[in-house]
């Protein structure tokens, strides 16, 4: 009927020669506007709420890069103080040899940390920009984890947490083709990562081969994650929230930088995680015997 809108109700009339067939084609012409104009309402809602969403969005993305920013401003500044200040003291010719050789080490740690922080802003804007590329050749897997283990277990020293290693291959059949840098640098930011949020406990990493793919695990005993950070965690620029990187330091670059060589790789990387119990992160990469 015409009281909903229906020009249906009307139809018959429309091309009559007489004033009702006039009527019945002005009612249709109307309901055909307003349809129309209903549209083009909904139309400029939509893209009006697109517009606060993308502002919303820039906005969001300006304070993750402010607080960036920040952060590595003080993870470079904490370090090159260090350097300054330590370098002053050697000089300093009351010093005992025991002095010099801790003021030494400390120099030496942190220019190790800047080194590591200038590293990754390098490698993540080589990323950003598309031209990171992946050289893949022959790497004894076995080999190369044991290196892992070892860099690792030398940071360690200091912390109450045991770390074991577990490998599927025998050494000898433990040869593949793939990006040895790559994957190295992976497993390191990954185990540093698991290091950095347990503070006591245990720290298990190795591989296992299932459907062609190598699939690697780093389980560790620690804080945990929240569940609903699970898809920021490996974002750019952005760390499980402001207060981690203040508490535990770090760039918060480590796992956006494994997770784009992953992908270079051709593999996949995903994470499980209960508060208060510890956190599981797996990745592929495809497996080709060498």
């Amino acid at each position: 009927s015409l009281m909903n809108e229906d020009s249906d109700a009307v139809g018959g009339l429309i091309g009559q020669k007489s004033e009702f067939g006039r009527i019945a084609q002005l009612i249709s012409e109307f309901f055909a506007q307003k349809t129309k104009l209903v549209e083009e309402i909904e139309e400029r809602k939509k893209i009006h709420e697109e517009l606060i969403e993308a502002k919303e969005r820039a906005e969001e993305s300006d304070r993750l890069k402010t607080s960036f920013l920040n952060n590595i401003s003080h993870e470079i500044r904490t370090p090159m103080n260090a350097i300054n200040g330590f370098s002053e003291l050697l000089a300093e010719p009351i010093l005992s040899d025991e002095e010099k050789l801790d003021f030494s080490k400390i120099i030496y740690d942190s220019s190790n940390r800047l080194l590591e922080v200038i590293t990754d802003l390098i490698n993540i804007s080589t990323i950003e920009s598309g031209q990171m590329e992946i050289c893949k050749e022959l790497v004894n897997l076995n080999s190369l984890l044991r290196s892992v283990l070892e860099q690792i277990s030398n940071e360690l020293d200091f912390k109450k947490v045991k770390i074991k290693l577990d490998v599927a291959l025998e050494d000898e059949q433990s040869g593949i083709r793939s990006d040895p840098s790559k994957l190295f640098q992976i497993l390191t930011h990954l185990l540093k990562n698991s290091a950095k949020f347990t503070p006591s406990g245990n720290i298990e990493f190795g591989y296992e081969i299932r459907h062609g793919e190598i699939e690697f695990f780093i389980c560790d005993t620690g804080i945990g994650i929240p569940t609903e950070k699970f898809e920021t965690i490996f974002a750019r620029f952005q760390q499980v929230d402001d207060s981690t990187s203040r508490q535990f330091g770090g760039a918060g670059l480590g796992l956006p930088i494994s997770k784009a060589y992953v992908e270079l790789l051709g593999g996949k990387i995903w994470l499980k995680s209960k508060e208060g119990e510890g956190t599981q992160f797996y990745f592929t990469i495809p497996y080709i015997p060498a």
